[in-house]
Order: C-alpha cells, then structure tokens, then sequence
C-alpha cells in the first residue's frame, strides 16, 4: 500500500510491504494526506524483512532525549540507523541512501507503540535531512499563529515553551496553536514561513497550516529569555529530536 503527504509544501511517499503494516502506524500524518502531483522529497519503504547485508562504519551512537539512535555510513554515503527507545530496545532498522530521497525501514519492535515510535522517528529522521537541501528546517519549539504571523517559543524541555503558548492563548485574542514540538521552518521565495507538522510531541496538535514566519522567542528564565536576532543561536540546537506518537 502506498500513501503519500504533503508537509510544508514537500511531497513524502511511504510504502508498506507487509500486510501488517499500515497508516494506522501513523495516526498523525492523516490530516497531511495529500494526492498532487510533483516531485518527491523521498520515498521511505517500510519491510519488516529487510536487514544490512552489511554494517557501514559506526558514525556514533546518539543519545536523543534519552533515546539511542546508532548511526553507520556505508562507503557509497548512504546512512545506516539504529532506532532504540528510552530502553534502549531495539524499535527500528533505517537505511537511506547518500541524499535521504530513498529510504527503507524495517520494524522490528514487538508491541504496536514500539513500532510507531520507531517509523516515527525514521521518518523525521528522513524528513530532516532529505529537505536541508531545500531550506527547509524541522525545529524543536512551540508555535503560535496570530493575525496571519507564527510565533516560535523554542528551549530546553521545561524552560516554558508550551506555557509561553498556553500564555498567548489564554491573554491574547485571535491566537491558537500551530504545533507543540517539531514545526517546520521553510524558505520559499525570500520569505520565512513556519509550518505544521505531523510531530507535535506530547500535544495532539497536527495541522497541516502555514504562517509568514514573525518572531522567534528562546525561552529560560526571566533573565535569559530572548527573542528576534538574539535568539537566532538557539535554533541549531533546537533543529530536530526525536518524537513520541
């Protein structure tokens, strides 16, 4: 079965090779269904059957919001990934090729929120890389949309993202949220417009909307909360985790 989404104006296809598989894995994704015609940013097959003929050279192994994710790299650039929850049990098997447009995973998780977890995060994984090239940037922050313009909290966990937007939505009409965790940040023609994306950790908050890009908030305490250019050094860091469904 094949589906294909449109997130931030990109076109994903995701094919299921086994009959156990399929968009249930990926309640999220369904408000992003799309059926335009274009190029696609990546096709992600997903075969529980497959495995690496062979291991590439360990890259390193990442600990991700206290998840591990093991990278490999393969003497043609392609990129080998181990997927491991908080667990660190094994949820995932991803391979991609040198620019992140072909794509197979294979779950190998034993329960059903294993296996979302682990096609989840492969395929932000995927989304990440595979858009670099097309100024696009999948970030860790908050969004708030208002009067046309999206509003980016972004920090640490707990340094006030989600009660920054809780904040907007209850003192400032016309506000409402965007995305809670991972919004998407794009380029398009000289302009910066911020999007919603199929990962929004913790908040069920999936839209598949877009905003002229206002102003960028970094949030810490009273002392050290910043916003516009100063917080522009915060984003790097805050450009991708990994998310729960």
């Amino acid at each position: 079965m094949e589906y294909q989404y449109n997130i931030a104006g990109h076109l994903c296809r995701i094919v299921f090779c086994d009959a156990g598989n399929d968009s249930s894995l990926l309640p999220s994704f369904s408000p992003f269904v799309s059926e335009e015609e274009g190029n696609l940013l990546f096709s992600l097959s997903v075969d529980d059957a497959f495995r690496w003929p062979v291991t590439g050279e360990e890259v390193g192994q990442f600990d991700c919001g206290g998840n591990n994710f093991g990278v490999y790299r393969l003497p043609d650039g392609s990129y080998q990934f181990e997927i491991c929850d908080d667990k660190k049990d094994l949820c995932c098997y991803l391979q991609a090729n040198a620019d992140f447009s072909d794509c197979t995973a294979a779950l190998v998780a034993e329960s059903e929120a294993g296996r979302k977890f682990g096609l989840n995060n492969a395929l932000m994984l995927v989304y990440a890389f595979a858009s670099a090239p097309y100024a696009t940037l999948l970030m860790h922050a908050s969004v708030i949309r208002n009067d046309g313009r999206g509003y980016l909290f972004l920090g640490k966990s707990g340094t006030g993202k989600s009660t920054h937007t809780r904040l907007w939505l209850s003192h400032i009409p016309g506000s409402d949220l965007m995305n809670d965790d991972n919004p998407v940040v794009r380029v398009v023609e000289g302009t910066v417009h911020v999007y919603g994306s199929p990962w929004s950790g913790k908040t069920p908050c999936y839209r598949r909307c877009l905003r002229r890009w206002e102003l960028l908030y970094s949030c810490g305490n009273a002392r050290k909360t910043r916003y516009g250019k100063k917080a522009y050094w915060k984003v790097l860091p805050r450009s991708c985790r990994p998310c729960r469904p």
